[in-house]
């Protein structure tokens, strides 16, 4: 990459950990457990776990992240709108899993996708 006629090389920081946890955030936005599990900051890999384990299971992770969305969306007012057929899609994917198809690391997972527009004025709103 260059930069002012100087060549750069750009290299990634290590990932750090982050340090906070809940008690610094307002109640109402604080993420309850589900099943007896810590849900803040959970990776993938963990949700994985759990559900490989049993202890969870998409459509009960699904249930949980619309409960959570129906709470705090008022609030943010940040999701405009989920898949109705969300609960189905993840029930489908517990049976597929419990018959030993996994698709991928992201098998069960919801994914919420964040809507991205422009606000500069040389990239008008379409």
């Amino acid at each position: 990459m260059r930069i002012f006629g100087r060549a750069q090389t750009l290299t990634a920081a290590p990932p750090r950990k982050c340090n906070l946890t809940q008690k610094a955030v307002p109640d109402i936005f604080q993420l309850g457990r589900l099943k007896d599990q810590d849900l803040y900051e959970i990776t993938v890999d963990q949700l994985q776990r759990l559900f490989s384990e049993g202890s969870l299971t998409s459509l009960k992770y699904v249930e949980f992240c619309l409960r959570r969305i129906r709470t705090i969306n008022p609030y943010l007012e940040a999701i405009i709108e989920v898949n109705p057929d969300a609960a189905d899609i993840a029930a489908e994917l517990d049976d597929e899993r419990l018959r030993g198809k996994v698709r991928g690391s992201l098998h069960g997972v919801p994914v919420l996708v964040k809507d991205v527009r422009w606000s500069s004025p040389h990239h008008p709103h379409i």
